[in-house]
């Protein structure tokens, strides 16, 4: 372990990693949108010009948990947009991000019955108990970024500046000890894709305008991998992301990081200006 680093919040990353999460009956998801640095600006703008095609104020923040919500838009002043019409956001926020284009690095994990997990974190195993789920999303989070086996294409931790979501709620999850729910995204060692060596995810914690994509996929990944989602319409626009990696957690914890959406250099493709 003397090799170690900590990685993720160097502002001369290539990448810039934005997450959020999203919780629906049996599924937890972290979601990460990956740009490269060069194209942030791009990516700002078509999120713009994606608010001002449909009404909605480019200070007001894009949330799925608003949008898809009847009252929450209402209070929001968004009652302009029809249930039709905010599913067109969403589709053409995903069209717009493939071209810019960012790639997608999301986690889920199933609940099981039990309300239990066993979490094997290298030769550590900790029970976690399911009344605290915002502890799985940062594992979650962090299990984003796991290598993938063979295919060591996507941009890994050590290549991005990574924002995590902020979450100030208290929780009791590995330990006795109270922390902050977001404590949970840093502190995972994980190895490095095709290198020798380990390196620990220490992402930034806050708030980006760009964590509004992150919003959006997260959202759509929660509900596209739950069983006791039947609108098909998330599955068709998770099916519409050009760039994507997934990792899954098994109930007995083992996290398998399925590959590349398309076998070719992935680091390569989100250089397109």
């Amino acid at each position: 372990m003397h090799n170690m680093k900590n990685v993720g919040q160097n502002p001369k990353a290539p990448f810039c990693a934005f997450g959020d999460d999203s919780a629906y009956k049996d599924v937890l998801a972290y979601a990460y949108a990956i740009f490269h640095r060069k194209n942030i600006s791009k990516a700002k703008k078509a999120l713009n010009s994606i608010k001002k095609k449909f009404h909605i104020p480019i200070d007001a923040p894009i949330h799925c948990r608003i949008l898809f919500s009847g009252d929450q838009r209402k209070k929001a002043n968004l009652d302009h947009m029809s249930p039709d019409r905010v599913k067109h956001l969403i589709s053409h926020l995903i069209d717009e991000m493939n071209q810019v284009p960012c790639l997608l690095r999301y986690s889920y994990c199933i609940l099981p019955e039990s309300g239990e997990i066993f979490l094997k974190v290298i030769d550590e195993e900790h029970k976690i108990v399911y009344d605290e789920p915002k502890g799985v999303l940062g594992i979650l989070s962090q299990a984003c970024f796991l290598p993938i086996r063979n295919q060591p294409y996507a941009p890994g931790a050590e290549l991005c500046e990574i924002f995590a979501s902020r979450d100030k709620t208290k929780i009791r999850f590995i330990g006795k000890q109270r922390r902050r729910a977001d404590a949970y995204s840093s502190g995972l060692s994980i190895e490095k894709p095709g290198k020798k060596g380990r390196v620990r995810i220490t992402p930034k914690v806050g708030d980006h305008e760009l964590q509004q994509v992150a919003d959006v996929y997260a959202y759509i990944c929660s509900h596209a991998r739950s069983k006791e989602c039947r609108d098909e319409f998330f599955k068709r626009q998770l099916n519409k992301v050009k760039y994507f990696t997934r990792a899954i957690a098994y109930p007995d914890s083992k996290f398998e990081q399925i590959g590349l959406s398309k076998p070719e250099n992935t680091n390569k493709s989100l250089e397109v200006p």
